[in-house]
Formats: C-alpha cells, structure tokens, sequence
C-alpha cells in the first residue's frame, strides 16, 4: 500500500527502530487474543517502507490505510447466497486498524477504549504475566486465512491518500468506505435498517448525489465506463451489473413509494426499489420489505445486493484514478499477467539475432 507493507507478523523480515522496541512489540501483540481466549494464530503487521520505525502515521494516511484494509477485508468474502459459509466470512470488525502506542522507557502500555466517551488505563507492563487484551465482543474469527488483494489494498491507499490528484474523488472513495464498514459491523446495536440506511449514505458519498433517480444514473454510468476497458460478457461475469442490461420503461416507485413509470434498465430499477426502502424508514418510520419486488439478478436481500453492488461500483470508480484494470476479478488479473509476461519473453525471444 504505497510506502506500507502487510504482512503476518511471523513472516515479517523488516527492520524495527531499535532491538528493544522490536522485543517489546512483539511481546505486546503476544497479548491480543482471539474470542476463543486464545493467542491470535496470524496477527498482521503493518511497516513503513519495510521498518516497524514507531512513528505514528498521519491522521489522512491512517484513514487511507483503513480504507483500503476494510474494502479488502471485505472484498474476500464469498458472494453471499442462503447457504453462504458464514465461518469463512468476515466483517469489517477483522479489518479493524490498530496503533497502540508503546513506552520503552517503562516497557508498558496504555489501553483506550471507546469514543464519545473514552476509558484510558496506563501502565500495562508488557513482561507482565497477569493481563491480556480481550477482542471486541462481537468479532468473529473466521476458519482459515484470509486473502487480501495487493492491487485493491495499494489503489484505495493511493487513491483515498490523495496521491493519484484528485482530492474530491480521494475524499469520495475514503468517506464511501467508511460507511460501507459501518453496515458491515458485527454487532446487534446496529439494526437492518440502520444497515440500510449506511448503505444508501454510502452510494450517496460515492457519487456526490443524494437523490435516488441521480445516484442510480451516477453508479449506472460508472460501470458502463468500464465497457471501452474491456468490460464484456466474459469479463464482467463476475459482476453482479450486466453490461448489455436493457433500458425499458418499467413500473418504479419515487422518493415517497409511489409508482410511476420511467425508463430504466435493471440496475436503476432495483436502486428505485432501494431508494425508497430507505426513504420509508427515514422519513416514515417504517419497517419496509428485505427484499425487492424482482425477479432478475437484483432480487436478493436488500442488504447482500447493495453491499456487493456498492463495493464493485468502487472497483470501477478507481478508473478515475488510472486503475483501468481493478473493476476485474484477481484471477483474470493474474492470468492476464502470465500472458503479457509470455508474450514479452516470446517477442524478446524473436528479437534475438
């Protein structure tokens, strides 16, 4: 992730700023554990330009690095159905940035919890035998490891960091996420409606649009941005967006749930069905349906349809940023990479005299 490195703390071969520092960090992620009271197996580290060098990031860089870890995170779940594997799921909660402050003076720590109101405990010495740091309540480890995808986590870095120039988009794409992984957050204090309702915000940041009618066309017309890069039956497959989806004047609800015609294709239409969910439960106090009335490739819950089409709107959006390949699934990426690396040794050979 630009100047960052993630990696299993047992894989790491970085520098540390001193021999001590090292000793006493690694000492102190030793004390994290898992919901089962047990050792964290695999923590990951993250380094600056391959050094764990102690210097706390800056407040942007921290946000860009969250970013960019939770849309990954979340990006490796599987594509969610009714008998999706929910033990080799994550939430946003595994995607979680921690920086603990450390004193090699006294060889201790200070805890910090909460937010609007915040508990700080110092003193924690790191050789002591006696404390732990419990997990979150609601996290929950999944079976197995979890892959990250390098090229997403360094394109939402840079991007989101403001190093590919634009700082509006930057803003857009960081802000997006942040509410993306607050519906993804494991924990009943968060109802499906709250769930919803952060999900629609999201869209809304993304595209710089509040209105239903104007954020379908936004999101509409990134992924069919994608067509002159290559975008195709084949390609897209992996993409919940179709790029041949008709438009067709249909029966769709407006803001306030009142059906109207308008023009549309499949994915405008089930954002109409979308929208106006939301808008039932701000502005109505209602409970309103799981799921669209549709029978096409939109007809699932609203929550697994929306959290899906958001994170592959954001995939294609990084064309903005000159990331004209990353809206394609990891597998193709690598394959084109084994071609084009063919092809070069191939001309390279012929080249020769």
């Amino acid at each position: 992730m630009g100047e960052w490195t993630l990696a299993p703390l047992d894989k790491f071969t970085g520098g540390w700023a001193t021999p001590e520092f090292e000793r006493l960090s690694r000492g102190f992620i030793a004390k994290f554990d898992d919901p089962r009271d047990r050792t964290l197996a695999a923590p990951a580290l993250l380094a600056r330009n391959g050094v764990v060098d102690g210097r706390l990031p800056t407040s942007a860089r921290r946000r860009a690095l969250q970013a960019a870890l939770h849309l990954s995170t979340l990006d490796a779940n599987p594509v969610w159905h009714p008998n999706a594997d929910a033990w080799s799921s994550v939430t946003s909660d595994n995607g979680d940035l921690f920086i603990w402050p450390i004193n090699p003076q006294s060889r201790s720590v200070a805890l910090e919890r909460g937010a609007l109101m915040r508990s700080l405990s110092g003193g924690y010495r790191i050789e002591r035998d006696d404390w732990r740091v419990r997990p979150p309540l609601e996290l929950h480890m999944p079976h197995g490891h979890i892959r990250l995808d390098g090229d997403v986590l360094d394109a939402v870095y840079r991007s989101a960091v403001g190093q590919r120039g634009d700082p509006h988009g930057a803003a857009a794409i960081e802000l997006s996420i942040s509410w993306l992984a607050k519906a993804w957050r494991n924990t009943p204090s968060v109802s499906g409606e709250d769930r919803l309702i952060d999900l629609k915000t999201a869209f809304d940041g993304l595209t710089g649009e509040s209105s239903g009618v104007r954020v379908a066309r936004s999101v509409r017309q990134r992924f069919e941005a994608l067509v002159p890069h290559g975008a195709n039956g084949t390609s897209a497959r992996h993409l919940l967006w179709r790029p041949w989806e008709p438009e067709r004047v249909r029966t769709v609800p407006d803001a306030f749930g009142q059906p109207q015609q308008r023009s549309v294709t499949d994915l405008e239409e089930w954002f109409a069905h979308f929208a106006a969910a939301r808008n039932a439960v701000v502005h109505r106090a209602a409970r309103p349906r799981l799921r669209p009335p549709l029978r096409n490739r939109y007809r699932g819950l609203y929550f697994h349809t929306a959290e899906r089409l958001l994170r592959e709107c954001m995939h294609a959006s990084l064309i903005r940023f000159g990331y004209t390949d990353l809206w394609r699934s990891h597998a193709q990426r690598e394959l084109n990479a084994l071609l084009q690396a063919a092809i070069a040794r191939l001309d390279a050979a012929h080249a020769q005299p």
